[in-house]
């Protein structure tokens, strides 16, 4: 990325570049430069949210910024994925692998993983911020500016309809075409305001996440140019899924127990007062 160059043309009279050479006074002022002052407020927003969900989710009594996570095997889930959750473990595994039912199975397994916080979702958010806090730190880093302007990018092109339930964090990158082409121009043309503003987004977005991760990952499940169709396409599944596994848990699997389940009932009534036979039509 260019050096940002807030002043204006030279003076016929001035010496050139080559003449006199720049001072701290008088060079341009490079991106990180120009936008430290803010850069400091959003760095120190998300370093804090950041320690706190070190403590919250990894049970660290003293994190630090400079520190790795230990490694954590705890899973979290809302009480969504937890009824998913025992609705997939109660279906027979026979049920399971059958083709017909499998994209059910898969489906449930989604609902599952977008209300869960494994290893995987706070070590990829780990990662997420730990990107952010060193691209901000000190002013803005053209090299973080670069990194995610091409991740936003490449996720124009992702055609995947899982992609974001899988990857839920890159959702905080994503952009729509317009708001992406603003950014884009922002960057070629060393723009220090839209950057920043930007980074404050993204800064933003990060302290949601870490503030509650539970609750921010299903929304971000649904990033994309057709996310709020897909969101409620997936609901839609969703409530067919669990009534259908439910069905699959419970009932099928006491059928194929007790096939004589199925028998007709029988009627506790044998018969009526005799008096009545001339009133009274026989039943099958």
């Amino acid at each position: 990325m260019a050096e940002i160059n807030p002043a204006g043309p030279q003076d016929a009279g001035s010496p050139s570049s080559a003449q006199q050479a720049p001072t701290a006074v008088t060079r341009p002022l490079t991106l990180a430069e120009a936008t430290r002052p803010a850069a400091q407020q959003i760095e120190d927003k998300v370093a804090q949210a950041y320690l706190d969900f070190r403590r919250a989710y990894y049970h660290d009594a003293n994190p630090t910024l400079d520190s790795i996570p230990a490694h954590s095997d705890e899973v979290l889930r809302t009480e969504e994925g937890t009824i998913a959750f025992d609705t997939l473990r109660l279906v027979p595994k026979l049920i399971k692998e059958l083709p017909l039912l499998r994209d059910l199975v898969n489906h449930l397994q989604w609902e599952v993983d977008i209300h869960s916080l494994t290893e995987q979702e706070r070590i990829e958010l780990h990662n997420m911020t730990m990107v952010f806090l060193h691209g901000v730190q000190d002013g803005v880093q053209p090299w973080y500016v670069d990194w995610v302007l091409r991740v936003m990018q490449a996720l124009q092109y992702v055609e995947h309809p899982d992609y974001y339930l899988a990857f839920p964090w890159q959702g905080i990158l994503y952009r729509k075409p317009n708001e992406l082409t603003a950014f884009a121009n922002a960057v070629a043309n060393n723009d220090v305001g839209p950057i920043v503003a930007e980074m404050q987004r993204i800064g933003n977005s990060l302290v949601e996440a870490l503030n509650n991760p539970l609750g921010v990952q299903p929304k971000l499940c649904f990033s994309g140019p057709n996310g709020e169709r897909n969101r409620t396409i997936f609901t839609l599944k969703t409530t067919a899924a669990l009534a259908l596994g439910a069905y699959l848990a419970f009932d099928l699997a006491r059928d194929l127990l007790r096939p004589d389940h199925h028998k007709p009932p029988v009627s506790v009534i044998q018969g009526f007062p005799e008096a009545l036979a001339g009133h009274v039509l026989p039943e099958r």
